[in-house]
């Protein structure tokens, strides 16, 4: 069993309150699962979770955990993925693996959200009550204020891998239920799961983790960070949009196809932000 496994945590969180220690303190979630938290219905909403980390914040790994914890409420209704960056997220020379990516330094500094303080997050990016830069604790809230909405369109992945290449190709399909208008951007980013380094970590003694479980870690954007205009004008229900990408995994990459999975959205570039939508595949 790893040696972060959120759950192990609880008791000794139960006995201490966690000390302001660089980055933003926060406790343990209690969450309730919720009828349909496994829904498999088709035409259904989902919401896109993006959580804002860094291996030297030793508050993070609780902000992991609900994560976690709402993905076990919400099913794959809800899609996490986490984006390491800001100071935080800066290797050292003692810990020089760098999970960085180009699109996630430009989500954080357009956000603003690693400037707040981390652990942040958004939820489908929207803005609640004024703020689009949420706290760990106000993550659940703000999921089930949307995830019963109607959805307004519905994205079909079909993801290939060829070992022999490491060559990722993914086929989007983009069919509206609804209107949509000229700022809906389609975006496609790689995630993999199970990324096995070090971690500083409040929750345990010591508080160097070595052999951390780092989950649903961003590892790039296949369309780049703001993704594919889906149309020039606005866009009648009923219309279906289809786009093809290519990725080839470097061959002196640690990167692990088995636990890779391509995350596709919907979102509104240029106005509100909001994600509409959002579907993950595994690649294998």
């Amino acid at each position: 069993m790893f040696k972060n496994s959120y759950r192990s945590f609880l008791p000794a969180i139960f006995l201490f309150a966690i000390v302001f220690s660089g980055c933003d303190v926060i406790d343990p979630p209690f969450t309730e699962k919720i009828n349909g938290g496994n829904d498999t219905t088709e035409k259904v909403r989902k919401i896109l979770l993006e959580d804002y980390t860094g291996f030297t914040c030793k508050n993070c790994p609780i902000a992991h955990g609900i994560a976690h914890d709402l993905q076990d409420t919400y099913g794959n209704r809800l899609v996490v993925i986490s984006i390491h960056a800001g100071g935080y997220a800066e290797p050292t020379t003692e810990h020089t693996y760098d999970f960085r990516t180009e699109a996630g330094d430009e989500l954080d500094d357009f956000f603003g959200v690693s400037a707040i303080g981390n652990p942040n997050g958004s939820v489908s990016r929207k803005e609640f009550s004024g703020k689009r830069v949420l706290g760990p604790y106000e993550w659940e809230s703000s999921i089930f204020e949307l995830v019963e909405l109607e959805p307004e369109m519905l994205i079909k992945l079909s993801p290939e891998y060829t070992d022999a290449t490491r060559t990722i190709n993914v086929d989007v399909e983009v069919e509206y239920l609804s209107e949509g208008n000229a700022n809906h951007h389609l975006s496609v980013f790689m995630i993999e799961d199970h990324v096995i380094q070090y971690q500083l970590n409040k929750l345990v003694e010591p508080n160097d983790v070595e052999d951390y479980d780092h989950r649903h870690v961003m590892r790039g954007s296949m369309n780049g960070t703001w993704g594919d205009q889906l149309s020039t004008t606005n866009i009648a229900s009923g219309m279906k949009y289809n786009k093809s990408y290519s990725f080839t995994i470097p061959n002196d990459s640690d990167w692990n196809p088995d636990n890779m999975s391509i995350v596709a959205f919907v979102h509104d570039k240029d106005a509100s932000f909001e994600v509409y939508q959002v579907e993950e595949k595994h690649l294998k």
